[in-house]
């Protein structure tokens, strides 16, 4: 994927999102989308530029769990910018399947100010919907059209897995089972899959703010390990994209947090998605057509997780190979999207 750059200029572009907050998939995300635009504008000649403040010609709101009941005060930012605005690829919190008026209406207002609007799956949708907002499309997540660059660093293992787990912070954010419950749970898949398969596990943090700590979440998962001398923990790294990239030389992926999900079998990896709050994993499971390969964590054991998985490697390449067909597809919807943006401003 081409890296955007501000040397010309051209239309000015302002991306709202939670980016630039030390957590990688949301970094991914904003990287996608201006990546996306930026190589869709120079195909079609229409030069941009991408500004973080001030006059802008389109405002995008890419990215992340970025409305509903907690909603970055978005409707209060845009009233103030009267540029065409985009919903691009957005997930929405499900705490509450009716979120209240207050959140209600400041999404309503989002969405009817909003030229185009595209969230990432049939489940945002169908929140949208029972809310009472605007149909909004479904054009899959951003983090599908993410590139991996070449990894220098060295994996060992006969057997690498990647594992996410995320440590619930300051936010307040609910989920379905607390820390504790999760962190034992994915240690349970740990020890399994180095009993079954000789194993080596590389821990990744993802995040590390005022908010979250993932590297709290992996020290926590490892104390409930039984075996633990096939284990490397990857810290957190400014630079994103090579921590994306290195889920591309992982072997199987176990992850709490949804991105690794996303890239995992973007990057023909296999993957069951834990899905821990707002239904986001199931969403994106759902729209490649691999919803038996997901599980709840107030429905997790074991069993369960061993039968899906002996069956995801028992039929993994024509699995694969269903999952890039729906991948594909979706990265031809969000092209065809971002197309359709350009043009507003062309």
């Amino acid at each position: 994927m081409s890296s955007p750059s501000n040397r010309h200029k051209g239309k000015r572009v302002r991306i709202i999102g939670w980016h630039g907050n030390n957590a990688t998939g949301d970094d991914l995300l904003g990287y996608c989308v201006r990546s996306v635009f930026f190589e869709r504008s120079v195909e079609k000649n229409i030069p941009i530029k991408f500004v973080d403040e001030g006059a802008c010609d389109l405002v995008v709101i890419g990215g992340g769990t970025i409305l509903g009941v907690d909603s970055m005060g978005l409707h209060k930012i845009v009233r103030d910018i009267e540029a065409p605005l985009i919903i691009f690829g957005g997930g929405f919190r499900r705490e509450k399947r009716d979120i209240g008026n207050k959140n209600r209406k400041s999404m309503d207002y989002l969405f009817k100010r909003a030229q185009l609007a595209g969230v990432r799956g049939y489940i945002s949708q169908q929140f949208l919907i029972h809310n009472g907002i605007a149909v909004p499309e479904v054009v899959g997540d951003p983090g599908f059209l993410f590139k991996a660059e070449k990894v220098t660093r060295f994996f060992k293992g006969n057997h690498k897995v990647g594992v996410f787990v995320r440590n619930m912070g300051k936010t307040g954010e609910p989920q379905y089972v607390d820390n504790t419950k999760v962190h034992q749970q994915i240690a349970q898949v740990c020890d399994w899959l180095g009993e079954e398969l000789g194993s080596t596990f590389y821990f990744f943090s993802f995040a590390e703010n005022s908010f979250d700590s993932d590297a709290e979440g992996v020290q926590a998962t490892i104390s409930f390990m039984k075996k633990r001398h096939s284990v490397e923990i990857i810290p957190y790294a400014s630079d994103f994209v090579q921590q994306c990239s290195m889920v591309g030389k992982m072997d199987y992926i176990v992850s709490q947090r949804l991105h690794p999900v996303v890239l995992a079998w973007t990057m023909k990896i296999p993957c069951i998605g834990l899905d821990y709050q707002f239904s986001k994993t199931a969403d994106f499971m759902n729209s490649i057509g691999m919803d038996e390969f997901v599980i709840r964590t107030d429905e997790f054991d074991m069993e369960t997780y061993k039968t899906k998985f002996k069956r995801l490697m028992c039929e993994k390449q024509l699995i694969i190979e269903h999952s890039q067909k729906s991948i594909a597809h979706w990265q031809k919807k969000l092209a065809d999207f971002t197309d359709r943006s350009i043009e507003i401003i062309r």
